[in-house]
């Protein structure tokens, strides 16, 4: 796990940084001095290593002091980081400004940014609002290649619910009616159910196994199963109905679903088939869905398969740092027509991950209608 404590050590780095500008701005603007900045300097630390905390205390369960960490700690996650993006504003302001030779006052400065802190005070609620309103998003994708007594094929494909401390029975029992009520076919996840400890989760189990399609509920393994500890996850997973398909593929009637690991499950195992390799074994004939939880393609597989369904990315979660995530997937939401005829679907995700967020970024549900040409 040691690429994962380097992964933890740089992020917290970053936020660090992002913290220590934000509180710095504000006690400049509010004045404080003293035991002000003491106690600002202190709180400010306190936060940046509380997602350490709560990294290292999940072996004590799910107590109650924890929970009320998380809330105060990821809350406080948001409001720094659009806070600092509030703030990077206000420094291309003052560029733009100097370079007119129309520079901004002292007074100007911290009006503007008093008024950024209070904005973002707003916003974070905005944005929590936004997070609980999950809702389905409908794609008709058409094939000529579903058997004759399959004119239509509902797969209903969940990702990123990030089951833990702040997403809980009740956000999971709102997503899994959401996907009753669309009586799907098939249901499929490409990742990140979980994201903690999953010991003892027995009503999370029980409400899983409300939704029971015909053709069955298949899953794939996403970066945070291996963070949250691969063994528990891939228990939970399984006990809530779901097969995984690890590196392989089945054959479920009208359709093949092939499922490959994340790339973080090499951190803690090895010896796994390529994915072109896997899919060279599949039959042509029928029309193939690639599970995958990154929506990254990688150009040797398209003629391979039919469709990818992928999530991971949240469609950035919280603007404006989809900016950043499109850097890295250029395709992070919605239907995307590939080479050779093959398509890709991204989903924004159920869940929130860090901060209980999201702005311009909705969580969803996504109904997939494959219809026979």
């Amino acid at each position: 796990m040691t690429r994962f404590w380097i992964v933890i050590s740089f992020y917290l780095a970053i936020y660090g940084v992002m913290t220590w500008y934000v509180l710095s701005f504000t006690a400049r603007i509010f004045s404080l001095r003293g035991w002000g900045v003491l106690v600002l300097s202190l709180w400010g630390a306190f936060m940046v290593a509380c997602p350490l905390i709560l990294r290292l205390g999940e072996k004590i369960g799910g107590s109650i002091l924890r929970h009320a960490l998380a809330w105060v700690g990821y809350v406080w996650m948001g409001f720094i980081f659009l806070s600092f993006c509030g703030l990077l504003g206000l420094i291309l302001l003052r560029l733009i400004l100097w370079f007119a030779r129309y520079p901004l006052s002292d007074w100007g400065i911290r009006w503007i940014g008093i008024g950024i802190i209070f904005l973002s005070i707003g916003t974070c609620w905005w944005a929590y609002r936004e997070a609980l309103d999950i809702h389905p998003r409908h794609i008709v994708i058409e094939s000529d290649k579903l058997p004759p007594e399959w004119p239509v094929l509902k797969i209903v494909h969940i990702s990123d619910i990030h089951l833990g401390l702040l997403v809980r029975e009740k956000r999971l029992s709102k997503i899994i009616d959401l996907a009753i009520g669309e009586d799907p076919h098939v249901v499929v996840s490409t990742g990140d159910i979980v994201d903690g400890q999953m010991n003892g989760r027995v009503g999370d189990i029980e409400i899983f196994h409300r939704l029971s399609p015909p053709l069955g509920k298949f899953g794939v393994i996403g970066n945070h199963e291996v963070y949250a500890g691969l063994k528990q996850s891939v228990a939970f997973t399984e006990e809530a109905g779901f097969r995984l398909l690890r590196n392989e593929w089945v054959d479920v009637g009208p359709v093949i679903l092939v499922g490959v690991n994340d790339p973080a499950v090499s951190m803690v195992e090895e010896g796994h088939a390529t994915v072109y390799k896997l899919l060279a074994e599949i039959p042509r004939d029928k029309f193939c869905v690639l599970l995958k939880h990154q929506p990254l393609v990688r150009e040797e597989t398209l003629g391979f398969y039919d469709l990818q369904l992928s999530g991971h990315v949240h469609g950035g979660q919280i603007w404006p740092f989809n900016l950043i995530t499109t850097l890295i997937y250029p395709m992070t939401s919605g239907l995307h027509e590939l080479p050779r005829g093959n398509m890709l679907v991204v989903t924004t995700g159920a869940g929130t991950w860090g901060p209980p967020m999201r702005l311009f970024a909705t969580p969803e549900i996504t109904v997939i209608h494959i219809q026979k040409k």
